[in-house]
Order: C-alpha cells, then structure tokens, then sequence
C-alpha cells in the first residue's frame, strides 16, 4: 500500500511537471515587494529550577512597526524548470512590556518587577525550490532555506536594566502553495519547518556570550496577491514564526534559561515587476 501511494505521488509530480506553469502566479513569483506592518512579539524564559513563583522568569511581549523587502524569481533552467529563487529582509522596532524579577543576590529573593524594553529585531532569509504546476491554477513549490535572526533587547535606559543581543541561523525545508483565482488574483500558504544553529546571546553587563542550544523553528505565511497591471501589484497576509532556544552551559556563573519566541506579522505592500 505504501508503495502504491509512493508511486502514485511520483506520476501526479511527473504529469505536474508537463503543465505549463500559470502565467498569473509565474507574474507573482517574478517581482521585487515592499511591505510594510506591525509585528506582534510574544518571549518567554522558563524557569527549570523553581527559583521563581511562576514558571516563567520574564517575558517580553508588544507590538513593533516593520518593514520588509523581498526579491522573488522563477525561471527556466537548462537544468531545471520552474526554478524558484526567493531573498528576502525584514526589520522591526518598537517597544515591549517586560514582566520579570530583580534578584537579591545577598538574600536569594527575587521580586517581581515591570519595565520597557526597546526592541529591534532583523531577519534574513533565502530559498531555492522548484515550481510544480498542478492544472491550469494551481502550483506547488517544494523548497529549502536557509535563514539569520537577531534581536536587540535593550533595557539599558532602566535603572535596572542593561542589553542583550540575541543571534542564530536557522535551515529547513518548506512548501509554497499558490492558487490563481483569476487572471489578476492569486492566494498562497507558505509552510516550513526547520531547526536553529549557531545560537548565540551576548550580554553587556558581564559581556559573556552563551551558546544557546538548538531548536525547532516553524514558520506560517498566508496572503493574497493582486496584479494591478503589467508592471504593479498589491498583496497583504500574515506571518507566524515560532522558534525556540535550548538553555546555554554556565559561564563565569551565569547562564542563559531555555525560551520559546512566537512572532507575528500583519503586513501590506507593492510589488514591481522587473
């Protein structure tokens, strides 16, 4: 049976691959966009040794203004056809709400304490697939993509307060779905799933780097894209990336606590096509 299903799969691939891809999605999926939008950001430490009354030692939650650019190609190779290249930046800046703790190092209590963070997150990301047409309307993209984060998290106005930097680069593997409803507008679900590597966090009031453990990350993107003309076209959806970091070894006495970060993106743009 499993061998049946497999064979299956291979043949509707195969036909896939002898249906012209749709000139609409190909016009998507061949254009510079430039959106612009309001990330949600939603952090939070746990606490593996009861040292706190909850199970959480902080969070950071709020919502930050964010811009981002992309460049997307599909092309015909000699080698391959429908080659899918996809770059895209993304940035955001804004202000968190703190909820954690001050710890007494002299009499081991810690009590709770609120604050407002300034927070800067940037986000590379790159991948490379190959489109399947399915019909006339429909097209599946099977990709990999490799990815870089950082978050600026920045207390340091606080009188308790200091920075941190928080880095990695994630890879993982994904599929695009893109379905053209008309000759102008087209829909899409980006799926991936993928882990982070060379996490990393540096932090300036002991200027100690720790290594953060690698994790799962998860990424979900829905939207609707409509060609205005040969050259322009609007789009809007969201975006939610969740990833985590494992907790760091001990250094110099201090150590970086397992996290989980969950971001979220409403976003609207242009897109040119060149």
């Amino acid at each position: 049976m499993m061998v049946k299903k497999f064979l299956t799969a291979i043949t509707l691939l195969v036909t896939a691959t002898l249906v012209a891809a749709n000139p609409t999605i190909e016009a998507v999926n061949n254009q510079w966009t430039f959106s612009l939008g309001k990330q949600r950001m939603d952090y939070h430490e746990y606490d593996n040794y009861d040292d706190v009354p909850t199970r959480y030692l902080d969070s950071e939650t709020g919502s930050q203004p964010a811009f981002a650019v992309s460049y997307v190609r599909q092309m015909n190779t000699n080698a391959v056809e429908n080659l899918y290249l996809k770059g895209a930046m993304a940035f955001a800046h804004g202000e968190t709400r703190y909820n954690g703790y001050l710890y007494n190092s002299g009499t081991g209590v810690y009590t709770p304490y609120r604050t407002t963070t300034d927070t800067t997150t940037f986000d590379l990301e790159g991948k490379i697939g190959k489109g399947f047409a399915i019909g006339r309307q429909a097209q599946l993209t099977p990709y990999v993509n490799l990815s870089f984060h950082e978050w600026i998290r920045d207390m340091s106005d606080d009188p308790y307060g200091y920075k941190e930097i928080y880095w990695h680069y994630a890879y993982g593997v994904g599929v695009l779905g893109q379905y053209a409803f008309s000759s102008h507008l087209v829909a899409h679900l980006d799926a991936s799933i993928g882990r982070t590597t060379l996490g990393r966090m540096w932090a300036d009031d002991t200027d100690n780097t720790y290594h953060l453990g690698a994790r799962p990350v998860k990424t979900l993107d829905v939207g609707l894209t409509y060609l205005i003309d040969k050259k322009w076209s609007v789009h809007g959806g969201y975006r939610l990336t969740k990833f985590e970091y494992g907790e760091s070894p001990v250094v110099h006495g201090y150590y970086e606590p397992e996290s989980t970060t969950k971001l979220q993106t409403i976003y609207l743009g242009l897109g040119w096509r060149y």
